[in-house]
């Protein structure tokens, strides 16, 4: 038997004792393991994070087709189409020519005025070649309208490409 932690010769509550360290020691190791497999589960995001780094280079490259999302973390039209992006960016991880890509622009503020964002999310395509403009997705956020969007502007910018031939 387990001595009593306050001499009180009350060996019930040294087995108490005992049970709860043991509990807590099982809650703590459960608690790990879940955030391990969550960390292991998650797959990895094929949306470029844009930074003020960064922006210019990739939003600006006139090789590629951008689309970039201006969001809030705290926006909760963010948060919604967060997993239809990233599933966006996952089916056209082999597209070299097309960049998805966001930027937290309640954080980085300047580039709401200079690209007229005026609310969370905002999306907008960035055409290759003349990078002087983009166009505004404005439909209802699922991944079918996204595709969709994509595609017109593609199929745009290709008769566009062919024309000027």
């Amino acid at each position: 038997q387990l001595a009593c932690p306050l001499d009180l010769g009350c060996h019930s509550f040294s087995y108490f004792s005992s049970f709860a360290n043991f509990s807590t020691m099982k809650l703590f190791a459960l608690l790990f393991l879940s955030f391990v497999a969550i960390a292991l589960c998650q797959a990895e995001s094929h949306v470029v994070d844009l930074t003020p780094e960064n922006f210019e280079s990739i939003v600006m490259d006139p090789t590629k087709d951008v689309l970039v999302k201006f969001y809030a973390e705290w926006c909760g039209h963010c948060k919604r189409l967060a997993p239809i992006y990233d599933q966006l960016a996952e089916n056209l991880k082999d597209e070299s020519n097309f960049v998805i890509a966001r930027i937290e622009a309640s954080k980085h503020r300047d580039y709401n005025a200079k690209y007229g964002v005026r609310g969370f999310p905002t999306v907008k395509y960035f055409p290759h070649g003349d990078k002087t403009g983009s166009i505004v997705f404005s439909e209802q956020r699922t991944l079918d309208n996204l595709a969709k969007f994509l595609r017109d502007k593609k199929d745009v910018a290709a008769a566009v490409a062919k024309e000027d031939l």
